[in-house]
């Protein structure tokens, strides 16, 4: 589970993943762009992509595979589901249609 806020680019993570690739607790929270350095590199341009389509279009639904890089250096493979939420303040995106306002 995870929430993005968008107008003060903030990810929030549930610790599910952060437990899975072996990372401290919060590592995984703060900017989007700080998601792409443990990116796969295969899948950076067309996560980045997929994510801002979804903040400009504002409306869509995101499913999509990508690889977080584990402590270790290996990867794991993550399926994303998520949806723009717009609010009054159109602040946040989140995955598995659980979203904050």
């Amino acid at each position: 589970m995870w929430d993005w806020d968008v107008v003060r680019d903030r990810i929030y993570t549930g610790p599910e993943a952060e437990d899975l690739l072996g990372l401290p607790r919060g590592s995984l929270e703060g900017p989007a762009r700080d998601w792409l350095e443990i990116l796969h590199p295969g899948d950076r341009d067309r996560f980045r992509t997929t994510l801002d389509t979804a903040v400009e279009l504002r409306r869509g639904r995101i499913h999509q595979d990508f690889r977080l890089r584990c402590e270790d250096g290996h990867y794991r493979y993550f399926h994303l589901r998520a949806r723009p939420v717009l609010a009054a303040t159109a602040r946040s995106c989140a995955a598995s249609g659980r979203c904050s306002k």
